[in-house]
């Protein structure tokens, strides 16, 4: 049985955790913020008091960001240096 003391040694269960939520996150979009003046974010123009919504189902669909984005593998966030 697992206790509740274990879960902080159970990495690979850690793992599976945020590859579900990358798949399947809770919410299409996070909370909504307003950009306090005016930016630039990846060559867009965002005035100041813009509303701006982050795409959470995006985020963890993105090619660019992720090999295989279809494929669940939670071994995709395991450390790359230490334990694991």
């Amino acid at each position: 049985m697992v206790a509740e003391l274990d879960l902080a040694h159970l990495n690979y269960l850690h793992c599976v955790v945020r590859e579900t939520f990358r798949m399947h996150p809770a919410g299409p979009f996070l909370i909504p913020h307003e950009s306090i003046r005016p930016t630039t974010l990846m060559g867009y123009h965002i005035p100041a008091h813009t509303r701006v919504f982050i795409n959470t189902h995006g985020l963890g669909r993105n090619p660019h960001v992720w090999a295989d984005v279809e494929e669940f593998m939670p071994e995709r966030h395991l450390p790359v240096d230490g334990p694991g």
